[in-house]
Formats: C-alpha cells, sequence, structure tokens
C-alpha cells in the first residue's frame, strides 16, 4: 500500500441548515495544497440528507438520495499500469446526515464471476477484491482514518499517520453493507462522525481530505481516485 496517497484529495461538505440539497461543485484555494496539479477537478461535495431520505444499508445503491448525489468515477490505475484508465469502472457517492457519513460504491466488472471474496475475521480479510475510503478529517494531508471492506463484507480499518506510517490499534464502530450484481458488486458505508475526530471549522461548508482505492484482484490491480505517479 503506498501509504502517502490517502490524504491527497478534496471532499467538500457545504452544511445547510434545514432539508436536503446539492449543490454544484465550487472551485477550492489552492493556497498550501501538496500537489494541486495532480488534484484539478478532484472535489465531492456531499449531500445533505434528513430523515424523511433514509438510506437503507443494504448494498443496493437505489435509495433516493443516491439518486441525487454528485458521482464520481475518474479513478486511475497505480499498479500495474501507473496513470493509466482502469480496466473496470468505479463509482462513488458520499452523503451525510446528523450521525453518518454514507458512501455509496459501485465496483463494475465486465466478467463479474471473476470477482473474488472470501470469509474471515474482521481485519484479516483473505486475498480478494476490497475497496479502501481515506478521511483526512484534520485536510492536514498528513493523517487519515482509513475503512476497508472486501467482496463479502469483511471489515478492516486503521489509522494513516504523518504521511508514511500505520496504526492498526484504531478499532472504530462503523457498518457497511456489500452485494453481488450482475455487473459486478456493491459496498454501501454508514459511519458514525463519533468515530473520528475533526476540527470545527468557520462557515457554511468543512472540507476534508477523502480518498479512495479498489483492489481487482484477478488482475493485481489498484486504482486510486488520486493516484501516484512513479518517482514522485
Amino acid at each position: 500500500m503506498r501509504a502517502s496517497s490517502w490524504a491527497a484529495a478534496t471532499l467538500v461538505w457545504i452544511l445547510l441548515t434545514g432539508g436536503a440539497c446539492l449543490l454544484s461543485a465550487q472551485t477550492l484555494s489552492i493556497e498550501n495544497e501538496p500537489a494541486v496539479t495532480d488534484k484539478v477537478g478532484k472535489e465531492i461535495h456531499a449531500l445533505r440528507i434528513d430523515g424523511a431520505s433514509a438510506i437503507r444499508l443494504d448494498g443496493r445503491i437505489d435509495d433516493e438520495p443516491w439518486q441525487r448525489a454528485q458521482v464520481i468515477s475518474d479513478l486511475q490505475q497505480d499498479e500495474p499500469d501507473n496513470m493509466q484508465a482502469p480496466t473496470e469502472q468505479t463509482t462513488v457517492r458520499i452523503a451525510y446526515d446528523d450521525r453518518y457519513v454514507y458512501v455509496a460504491m459501485e465496483m463494475f466488472m465486465r466478467n463479474p464471476s471473476d470477482v473474488r471474496d472470501g470469509l474471515a475475521r474482521r481485519g484479516t480479510a483473505p486475498p480478494s477484491d476490497r475497496v479502501y475510503l481515506g478521511f483526512d478529517t484534520a485536510h492536514d494531508h498528513q493523517n487519515a482514518y482509513v475503512f476497508e471492506v472486501n467482496a463479502s463484507g469483511v471489515q478492516n480499518d486503521f489509522l494513516q499517520v504523518e504521511d508514511t506510517r500505520t496504526n492498526n490499534d484504531y478499532e472504530a464502530v462503523w457498518d457497511v453493507a456489500t452485494a453481488r450484481t450482475a455487473q459486478g458488486w456493491n459496498a454501501e458505508f454508514r459511519i458514525p462522525f463519533s468515530q473520528m475526530r475533526f476540527p470545527a471549522q468557520p462557515g457554511d461548508r468543512t472540507i476534508w481530505g477523502f480518498q479512495v482505492r479498489r483492489d481487482v484482484f484477478v488482475r493485481g490491480e489498484q486504482d486510486w481516485w488520486i493516484a501516484k505517479p512513479r518517482g514522485q
């Protein structure tokens, strides 16, 4: 795992009082943003939802809020063909309410029978297809909370510390549902805000760093939202 990629991108939350609203992307200031040229256009706005727009955690990415949420799919290969387009498509959506952040991922496969899964104890998934989410809640480009699941729903989490180290003592309480589909497999995360620390930010929006990784086991492929060019 290339640890320094976890705090690379930018997640923008538009925090509004009352009701759910999806806003179009806005341009962020590049002040103090490292490797900014690698992140042009890499912004995702989380959708604010309320109790009337509840998300059922079943891995079926068909709830009404997901139809309104912004979708990203512009991942790149880290391995084996660095900085090239992935061999398979991945989509990511983010929403939140007063208690949780939700992430919906669709992992398409042209041949769904190529998806590799497997059961094991938490934190010890066998070699298999899997995805990772990284939240840089302080937006300091150094630290992140990372949540992982494989195609069978085996969970893992850890802390990314000071850019290059991991802390596996982190044991958060969170939920995820996975589902095999005719197009591949899905993962639907529900992570309580109480499981992450983050500073209060002035104004009507909060900015977090955000990163996604997908492993396509059958090809030994790693796809990242922000891939890292070799030698940099």
